[in-house]
């Protein structure tokens, strides 16, 4: 979620209309889940995979993990598109 507030706060701060905002939020958070599904670590970090860790969480309070991929992304769709556009909208509105 971290990741979503950055791209709020730098949105914010270089002044980005608000639709086209939301765009970019929506694509770059996008992005993020398929980095996260694809690849068990992190590209360049070589951190583990948010995504493995919520997988495994999941496997040890014995739920299912076929679709763990759709609830993933949602729950990083959702929050995170609430908290980036949050922090997008506080920091333009101090900027203005």
């Amino acid at each position: 979620m971290l990741f979503a507030i950055l791209v709020g706060v730098i949105l914010g701060l270089r002044g980005v209309a608000t639709p086209m905002a939301l765009a970019i939020l929506a694509a770059a958070i996008g992005i993020k889940i398929m980095v996260d599904v694809k690849w068990e670590r992190l590209p360049y970090f070589g951190a583990l995979s948010p995504y493995v860790v919520y997988r495994h969480n999941l496997e040890r309070a014995g739920e299912r993990t076929d679709y763990a991929w759709i609830s993933y992304g949602l729950q990083l769709l959702v929050f995170g598109g609430l908290l980036g556009g949050t922090a997008y909208v506080v920091v333009s509105l101090f900027r203005a």
